[in-house]
């Protein structure tokens, strides 16, 4: 049983400093001793700063400035890390056709668990994602198809107030 959790509590990641604090945050190495990170658009060192100048180029570079969610697998869901590694792979494929998106895989708990970090800002025509309705329920399938392919048949969003640092 896996679950994402969403962790874009209101008035989080809203200042200049939030890509680069949650990217460095995702992929620290102490987290990912294995270096286990991507971006759909390049070297992940340079994902902060191509990510604020997208949101600048269509002058949305205001409100929130990235959006995060964790992906959480549960003891036997999962039957290697390339499962996990497929997963974080092919979510950022799919949400990278429109959006920029970076993703590290902790390994420093008892479970890997994925980070993702998207821009709000889409780099094809600027439209901003805001996880409204429609949107997110969107997000959730394409998070759930990736989920049933690697066998994962029960995927659920947690509801919790926590701030997502796992």
């Amino acid at each position: 049983m896996a679950n994402v959790k969403f962790a874009n509590a209101a008035g989080k990641y809203q200042d200049d400093d939030a890509r680069h604090d949650l990217i460095d945050y995702i992929t620290q190495r102490k987290k990912t001793p294995n270096h286990i990170v991507s971006f759909s658009h390049g070297d992940i060192s340079q994902a902060a700063d191509q990510m604020t100048q997208t949101a600048r180029s269509f002058g949305k570079d205001q409100g929130v400035r990235i959006y995060h969610f964790i992906i959480t697998f549960a003891p036997g869901d999962i039957n290697g890390m390339e499962y996990i590694i497929y997963a974080a792979n092919e979510i950022t494929r799919l949400i990278g056709q429109r959006h920029e998106i970076a993703y590290a895989v902790h390994e420093n708990t008892r479970i890997p668990h994925i980070h993702f970090v998207f821009n709000p800002v889409s780099y094809i025509d600027g439209y901003k994602y805001h996880g409204g309705k429609q949107e997110f329920r969107e997000l959730m399938e394409t998070l759930r198809d990736v989920m049933r392919f690697i066998g994962v048949f029960t995927f659920y969003r947690v509801n919790n107030k926590s701030n997502g640092d796992e």
